[in-house]
């Protein structure tokens, strides 16, 4: 909400605020966290994989191997939540790079199976 108040506002000389308002959109695009990954996923999870409301995007996408499997370049916001969110396809998402989310999944996916023995 916003209201009128009495304490006056004096706009700088020569401020464009188009100008300003598209910089202030670059600097904070610029800013938002960035934490790239390599997968390999089954190609029934691959349209599931983009989640913008997880911060999850595919970037680049090659074609399939042998086994039917797609790699991906994907663009997550940062480790924690890519290991949650990734560790979520279980066996149909393999996890290439970097190698520190690939044992942080790893350790993950043993503690739940530590829970459940």
């Amino acid at each position: 909400s916003a209201c009128v108040t009495e304490q006056p506002c004096v706009r700088p000389e020569n401020f464009d605020l188009a100008a300003y308002w598209a910089q202030s959109m670059v600097e904070f695009k610029q800013a938002l966290p960035d934490y790239a990954v390599m997968v390999r996923a089954a190609p029934e999870v691959v349209a599931r994989l983009h989640n913008p409301g997880r911060f999850a995007r595919i970037i680049q996408r090659y074609p399939a191997d042998a086994d039917g499997w797609i790699q991906l370049e994907m663009q997550l916001d940062v480790e924690e939540n890519a290991c949650e969110y990734l560790l979520g396809f279980g066996a149909q998402v393999e996890i290439l790079a970097p190698p520190t989310l690939r044992e942080k999944v790893v350790q993950q996916a043993q503690s739940i199976v530590a829970l459940y023995a």
